[in-house]
C-alpha cells in the first residue's frame, strides 16, 4: 500500500505558492497602476503649464494681430483645453498595493487559514486595480480632450492669423 500524504501535503504547498505568487503579482500591478499615474501626472502637468503660455499669449497678442477677436477666442479656448489637461492630473483615490493591519486582523481573529487569506487578498487587490483602471481612464480621457482643444484652436488660430497676415 503506498502513501500519499506526502503527495497531498506537496500538492498544498504548491497551490499555497502559487496563490502567494499571484497575490503579489497583483501588488506588482497595483505599484504599477501607481506608476503610470504618476507619471501621467507629471506629463498632464507640463502640458497644462505650455498650454496656459500659449492661451496667454494667444490673449496677449490679441490687440496686435489682423483677427483680433479670433486670437481672443483662441486663447479662451487653449486655456479651456488647460483646464481639461488640468483635470486630468488633480488629486484623486487610488489604491496602493498592501493593507493596514486592521484589514487582515478581524480575518486572524476568526481564525481563516492562510490560503483563505490570501484569496481574500488577492480578490481585494482584483477591485483596486479595477479601480485604479477606471480612475486612469477617466484621467487620460480628460487629458486627450484637453490636448484635443489646445491643438486645434491653437492651429486654427495661428493659420488664419498667418493668412491674414500674407494676404495684407
Amino acid at each position: 500500500m503506498c502513501d500519499d500524504s506526502n503527495s497531498t501535503l506537496d500538492m498544498e504547498s504548491l497551490k499555497l505558492k502559487m496563490l502567494q505568487e499571484a497575490v503579489r503579482h497583483s501588488e506588482v500591478h497595483l505599484e504599477s497602476l501607481n506608476n503610470i499615474a504618476t507619471s501621467a501626472d507629471t506629463r498632464a502637468g507640463a502640458f497644462t503649464g505650455l498650454a496656459g503660455v500659449m492661451g496667454a499669449l494667444f490673449l496677449t497678442t490679441a490687440s496686435s494681430v489682423t483677427y483680433s477677436e479670433l486670437n481672443f477666442m483662441g486663447g479662451i479656448a487653449v486655456l479651456i483645453g488647460a483646464r481639461g489637461t488640468a483635470a486630468s492630473s488633480m488629486p484623486r483615490g487610488f489604491h496602493a498595493p498592501g493593507d493596514r493591519f486592521k484589514d487582515w486582523k478581524v480575518q486572524i481573529d476568526d481564525g481563516d487559514t492562510f490560503h483563505d487569506i490570501l484569496v481574500a487578498q488577492g480578490e481585494a487587490n482584483d477591485k483596486k486595480i479595477e479601480y485604479n483602471e477606471c480612475k486612469l481612464k477617466w484621467s487620460a480621457d480628460r487629458f486627450k480632450a484637453g490636448v484635443w482643444i489646445v491643438l486645434v484652436s491653437s492651429l486654427l488660430v495661428t493659420m488664419i492669423q498667418l493668412i491674414g497676415a500674407i494676404s495684407e
